[in-house]
C-alpha cells in the first residue's frame, strides 16, 4: 500500500485507484527502486472499488483511457466520423432502400482497405495489406461456421 501513496496511485479520497494496472505498475518501476512479489498478507494487499455508472466514474475511465491516446485534431475528427457512420448503419438497414445500404457498405469496406493499406505503408507491411478484399470475403462466413460449430458442441469458453 505505501508504493501506491508513494507513486500517487490513488485519488484525493484515498480508496480508488487512478489509472490501470500498467500506469500503476511503470510509475513503480519509474519512481521507486522496489520490485515485485507475490502478495502473501492481507495488509498488503490492495483494495479498489468502482463506482458505478457516475460522473466520477466517467472522469476516472476518461483519464485513464485518455493517458492511452495522444491524436492529431485530424486523427480525432476522422474517429467521430467512423463512430458516426457505425452508428448510421442500424438506421439506414431499417430506413433506406437495400440499394442504399449496400452501396453503403462497399464503400466503408473500399475505406476501411484504404485505411488499412496506409497503416500497412507507415509500419512496413503493404504487402499483407493487399490481402485484404480476400479477408473481408472470408471472414463473414468464418465467424458464421464457427459460431455454427460453437453452438453445437460445448465450448468450455461458455
Amino acid at each position: 500500500r505505501r508504493v501506491f501513496f508513494e507513486v500517487n496511485g490513488y485519488e484525493s479520497s484515498g480508496t480508488i485507484a487512478t489509472g490501470d494496472d500498467f500506469f500503476l505498475t511503470r510509475d513503480i518501476w519509474l519512481k521507486t527502486s522496489r520490485t515485485f512479489r507475490q502478495a502473501m498478507h492481507p495488509e498488503s494487499f490492495v483494495v479498489t472499488k468502482r463506482d458505478n455508472f457516475s460522473k466520477k466514474y466517467v472522469r476516472q475511465q476518461l483519464r485513464r483511457n485518455g493517458k492511452i491516446l495522444h491524436l492529431a485534431p485530424l486523427h480525432r475528427g476522422m474517429g467521430l466520423f467512423v463512430l458516426l457512420y457505425y452508428l448510421a448503419i442500424p438506421i439506414s438497414i431499417f430506413t433506406l432502400p437495400p440499394f442504399i445500404w449496400g452501396g453503403s457498405l462497399i464503400v466503408k469496406t473500399f475505406l476501411e482497405w484504404l485505411g488499412i493499406i496506409i497503416a500497412g505503408k507507415r509500419f512496413g507491411y503493404l504487402k499483407l495489406a493487399l490481402w485484404f478484399p480476400l479477408i473481408a470475403f472470408y471472414y463473414p462466413f468464418h465467424v458464421l461456421i464457427s459460431s455454427a460449430a460453437g453452438s453445437v458442441k460445448e465450448n468450455p469458453w461458455k
